[in-house]
């Protein structure tokens, strides 16, 4: 473990704060401002490495960044406890069921064998598109549902 002294005179604390500011949800930022160095060379290692294909991916392949999504962390404890979401709430879910799916297929899509870790991680990806395209076709808007939604919506 790097010492407080050390990492002060590193000024360790603003290199987070400035890398912070590229995290989009609020818990991303907090998780790298509580961030610490590795303590062992292999945990340095394949961070050094997996930031290298993120490099890669970025710059030599032209893959694009992960797509917006809202922080849903809310919406998925009240679900499990059978709740009803709102439109609105749909649409979050969609939205990081969309940026899902387009991070696991263009990551997954570059045939580079130094490519390794964002691959593993990129396969786990949850997608399933019949449900996106599903929430997509039905909720219009923040606080409108399709009135193909369903069989009774479209009756009345």
């Amino acid at each position: 473990m790097v010492s407080e002294k050390v990492l002060k005179a590193l000024e360790y604390d603003k290199v987070l704060a400035v890398a912070s500011e590229y995290a989009v949800l609020d818990a991303s930022k907090k998780k790298l401002l509580d961030s610490v160095p590795y303590a062992d060379f292999l945990s340095a290692r394949i961070a050094l490495d997996t930031t290298a294909e993120a490099d890669k991916l970025l710059y030599t392949y032209a893959v694009s960044g992960v797509d917006f999504f809202d922080e849903i962390t809310d919406e998925l404890d009240r679900a499990q406890k059978g709740a009803v979401l709102s439109p609105a709430e749909i649409l979050r879910v969609m939205r990081l069921l969309k940026s899902s799916r387009l991070t696991k297929k263009s990551v997954t899509s570059v045939l580079d064998d130094g490519v390794i870790y964002l691959r593993r991680i990129a396969e786990q990806l949850f997608c399933d598109a019949y449900l996106e395209n599903d929430i997509n076709e039905k909720i219009v808007s923040d606080d409108k549902i399709s009135d193909n939604a369903s069989e009774t919506l479209y009756q009345i």
